[in-house]
């Protein structure tokens, strides 16, 4: 089926409750049965919390199914909003004055054509004293959740400013505190943000250690430098010329998440979006995503029209790929990410051509940092891969790529791995520990 029936609903009575088929997907959720549960429609623009918005009869429930109509904007004011399955046909918004927590019960969000998503925009920053959430349903083997955007919907994220990693000045002696230096080393950052800080020698997941800050100087300009305090068993790191000591922040005030952590169970999300302004994740955390299924891998591109970008974001913990450009993506731009901890590769390319990832940490995984199936002239600049128990980068019958300035270190596996792949340009790669 076509991806643009995508929100062609049948709906059916059954003896447990009522199924919602939207076609084009095989997108199945089965609401609670219950003679409580309602279907709340948003024929009104205003807050999520004000029950005029919702027709004045009250405001969703946690075994409500939710729709907003085409041309009204929903604003999530609350820390406890909560309803089932989804449809975006006009805005749902995170508030930019107040923190916000939306969770699904059960259910997919479907961004139909038309619909946005709005969690934050270059315009219009969700602001650094609050947080917005959105936690999706952790459902069975059967039925996992997703967050997808049709091709004419809308999907953004823009949390406040944060630099994603910074790099130690000098090396760590059994000390519980290091330095950075430079005026954007450590923008945004804040106490009781989790750090992770990479090795300079040994390889795999254990070579990287996750820390949580306890205390920054000279903050919010860090000049000339910072020294950040951390939690935990003091740490030696011996740095070099050739071996830096890259510390990433995995923390930002707009996360999406899985309800749960249990990788087979895991929500995702899924970009269909066709223009490349309709689908970008900027300055988010993205945690617990993804599972085994196909178009279910955790951030999914997928489709030869798809279009987007993230940067600047965490996605970590991911219970498959961390990113996946799918059949037959392609222009899609990755920059500045921390992919961290996934089950398998940190970023899978498979059969997609044309995009550009530049200057993204992929590190602790279990499988690849970079694993390039088929497709060709992907660009990979600038890319740090390290602690991962495969390869750094993996080549696999692509051709026609660039690689440059990569540092791959600390892999269990080899830095660069090129099978049946002809015609690639490899320059100036760093790769060292492997």
């Amino acid at each position: 089926m076509s991806c643009n029936k995508l929100f062609n609903r049948i709906k059916a009575k059954t003896s447990k409750g009522t199924w919602y088929l939207f076609a084009g997907l095989i997108s199945l959720a089965l609401l609670p049965a219950s003679l409580n549960a309602a279907a709340r429609t948003a024929s009104v623009t205003g807050n999520w919390s004000n029950t005029v918005t919702w027709g004045g009869a009250a405001v969703p429930t946690s075994i409500d199914s939710v729709t907003i109509n085409a041309g009204i904007v929903v604003t999530v004011d609350v820390m406890n909003a909560v309803s089932s399955g989804t449809w975006i046909k006009g805005t749902l918004r995170a508030s930019r004055v107040a923190s916000s927590s939306w969770s699904l019960t059960t259910g997919d969000i479907l961004i139909s054509t038309g619909g946005y998503l709005d969690y934050g925009s270059e315009a219009d920053t969700i602001p650094n004293a609050l947080i917005a959430h959105i936690v999706l349903s952790t459902g069975s083997v059967s039925y996992r959740a997703g967050l997808i955007v049709d091709v004419s919907g809308n999907f953004t994220v823009r949390g406040s400013t944060k630099t994603p990693y910074a790099f130690a000045t000098q090396s760590i002696t059994a000390a519980t505190s290091l330095t950075v230096s430079g005026s954007t080393s450590a923008i945004g950052w804040q106490l009781g943000d989790q750090i992770t800080i990479g090795p300079t020698s040994g390889n795999g997941p254990g070579s990287t250690d996750s820390r949580t800050i306890t205390g920054i100087t000279n903050q919010p300009a860090c000049n000339p430098s910072c020294t950040v305090s951390f939690s935990g068993v003091p740490l030696s790191r011996a740095l070099s010329s050739t071996s830096p000591i890259i510390v990433g922040n995995l923390t930002r005030n707009v996360l999406v998440r899985s309800s749960g952590t249990v990788a087979a169970n895991s929500a995702y999300i899924l970009n269909l979006a066709q223009n490349a302004t309709s689908f970008s994740l900027a300055q988010g955390e993205f945690a617990y995503l993804g599972n085994s299924t196909a178009r279910k891998y955790g951030i999914t591109f997928d489709g030869a029209l798809t279009k987007g970008s993230i940067s600047s974001s965490t996605v970590r913990n991911g219970g498959y790929c961390g990113i996946t450009l799918n059949p037959s993506s392609s222009l899609i731009t990755l920059t500045g990410n921390n992919i961290y901890s996934s089950v398998s590769e940190g970023i899978f390319v498979y059969n997609s051509s044309s995009n550009t990832l530049i200057g993204n940490n992929l590190y602790s995984g279990m499988g690849q940092g970079i694993y390039v199936y088929s497709g060709s002239y992907n660009t990979l600049t600038g890319n740090n891969l390290y602690s991962n128990v495969g390869v750094g980068i993996y080549l696999d019958n692509t051709a026609n790529n660039t690689l440059a300035g990569n540092t791959s270190c600390s892999n269990s596996g080899s830095g660069i791995f090129v099978s049946v792949s002809p015609k690639n340009t490899l320059t100036g790669n760093n790769l060292y520990s492997n």
